[in-house]
């Protein structure tokens, strides 16, 4: 069996370790490649929309990869959909550093961050009706200065999180594998995704000891029913993750800050008598269907519903007081891809909604935290793709929506952000010899918003420490860009080696926000990457 088959299978049918971070390195496969290339996983969110940093293009030249694939499997998260006919087989292998670094971020995050990683991902037919894809994952993060949040995704959808106060480097370990297999039986298909993925964190040196360990999984099971050139399909899948985090006095006492929603949150002393316990599960059911055409213009429609029960606790006990979550999303998308001459055409375009509440296990009058919230996520692109010999290229455009309405019931206080961020990115592919070909692109992006956000001047030391910098950064427009090189040479007919470099950098507009607590300066993210990719030349 050749090398690409065996690591098909390896990662196609073992299921590892690892999670993704919160904010972007440059690195993060759900935020930084190419949306198809990661939509299929068991392990992605769906009753959440993370509140991100604005950001511009992925992280590596999309020319390194294939032309973008529109399926029921890449597309809408199907299985059965990698059945299809036609998979052309390939093989990356992946290495990398990052760093991140910059004063303009909200409270939660890291003051810098560094990082190394390996990534592997193969996909292949193993039969004439069988085919499997597999990805792993492996990285260490150190990020100093460290940051507040306890939690491994403190800008949730999810008003609940917690922090202490001394911000301090810590070691991140992240691990993550996933697979994927699809069976065609004449007209019907049947598909299976599996994901797991853990991380574990500690302190470097500091008053406080700070250990976390997040683990989650991921289960999608698929079938699909071909009718001539429409093929139609269902699908759900289950998602869980907990997580625990422990905070002791080492040198010195300090606090640990629950956030809840707007409000004051509780404040809690930690010293030698008295330690720091969290714990966090969560649970996510959910199920879609899709219907794909297959022809000259290929196109897709999927819709999908999801719902998710998070709950919190620091009892260890049997039948502990619980601080709960509960979110129901849903989204609905399309994309359609047609070749025009030697060109390919592809747009995709989704929305996704989410009303979610929370409400705290020993509250007395009646306190709720609730959250309403939309996306829409509109890209289209026009690619040329040539021989070894000849120039190629792409160039697209972005334009992303947010809405995210949030309110606490007591007292009466709410935000309302509205923001949209258009991008426009190309890349160009030089042939240098017939081997080597340099590929230099870059991103443009604008963030703009429209807020209705509290006043901080009325508002206590807390909600202007921990609050109010997150809703000033998010009312402040911005420019987000970036720019791209890579270098990539043809050791055999099938092989390929490159080199990857991207930088890319946040500024905000104007000199000031709409608050005199909102952050200043910049933040900027580094990467650099070489590759090995293994497959027929027209997959590359």
């Amino acid at each position: 069996m050749t090398l690409r088959l065996l690591v098909s299978v390896g990662l196609g049918l073992v299921i590892g370790v690892g999670p993704i971070g919160a904010q972007s390195l440059g690195l993060q496969p759900e935020r930084d490649m190419p949306s198809w290339l990661v939509g299929w996983s068991a392990l992605n969110p769906r009753a959440d929309l993370p509140r991100r940093l604005p950001g511009s293009g992925t992280a590596l030249p999309t020319l390194l990869w294939s032309e973008p694939q529109i399926s029921l499997f890449w597309t809408a998260a199907n299985p059965a959909g990698l059945a299809n006919p036609g998979l052309q087989a390939r093989t990356d292998f992946i290495a990398a550093r990052a760093r991140e670094r910059g004063t303009y971020r909200r409270p939660l995050d890291p003051g810098g961050r560094s990082l190394e990683q390996l990534m592997a991902q193969s996909w292949a037919p193993l039969a004439a009706n069988f085919n499997v894809l597999g990805r792993v994952l492996i990285d260490r993060e150190n990020a100093d200065p460290g940051t507040l949040a306890e939690d491994a995704e403190p800008y949730a959808s999810s008003p609940f999180a917690t922090a202490d106060t001394t911000a301090s480097a810590t070691h991140l370990t992240r691990a993550r594998l996933e697979g994927a297999a699809g069976w065609r039986l004449r007209h019907w298909s049947l598909g299976l995704t599996l994901g797991y993925e853990a991380r574990d964190r500690e302190t470097i040196v500091a008053p406080l000891v700070r250990r976390s360990g997040r683990s989650g999984s991921g289960v999608v099971f698929g079938l699909s029913r071909g009718l001539g050139s429409v093929r139609i399909g269902v699908h759900g899948g289950f998602r869980n993750h907990n997580e625990t985090i422990d905070v002791f006095q080492k040198t010195g006492p300090g606090e640990v800050i629950q956030l809840e929603g707007y409000r004051d949150g509780p404040i809690i002393g930690v010293n030698a008598q008295n330690s720091y316990y969290r714990r966090i599960d969560g649970n996510e059911p959910w199920g879609g269907v899709g219907i794909e055409h297959q022809g000259r213009t290929r196109w897709l429609l999927f819709a999908d519903r999801s719902r998710l029960a998070e709950q919190r606790t620091r009892q260890q006990q049997d039948a502990p007081a619980l601080d709960r979550w509960r979110a129901t999303g849903w989204s609905v998308g399309a994309a359609a891809s047609r070749r025009i001459g030697g060109s390919l055409a592809t747009v995709q375009a989704a929305v996704r909604s989410l009303h979610g509440a929370g409400s705290l296990a020993l509250d007395t009058v009646g306190f709720k935290v609730t959250a309403d919230e939309r996306s829409v996520l509109i890209e289209a692109e026009l690619r040329r793709k040539a021989e070894p010999s000849q120039w190629a290229g792409v160039v697209g455009v972005t334009w992303w929506y947010q809405d995210r309405h949030r309110a606490n019931s007591l007292p009466d206080l709410s935000a309302n952000v509205k923001s949209a961020t258009p991008t426009l990115w190309g890349e160009l592919g030089l042939p240098i010899s017939g081997s080597a070909r340099v590929i230099v692109g870059g991103s443009f992006s604008r963030y703009g918003a429209i807020a209705k956000i509290p006043n901080p001047q009325s508002r206590s030391v807390f909600y202007q420490r921990f609050l109010a910098p997150e809703l000033d950064l998010a009312a402040r427009a911005a420019t987000p860009f970036s720019f791209r090189l890579g270098f990539k040479y043809r050791l055999t007919g099938r092989t390929d080696a490159w080199l990857a470099g991207r930088i890319e950098e946040l500024r905000p507009s104007g000199s000031a926000g709409p608050t005199q607590f909102g952050p200043s300066g910049t933040r900027s993210a580094a990467s650099l990457v070489v590759g090995v990719s293994v497959g027929p030349p027209g997959t590359r």
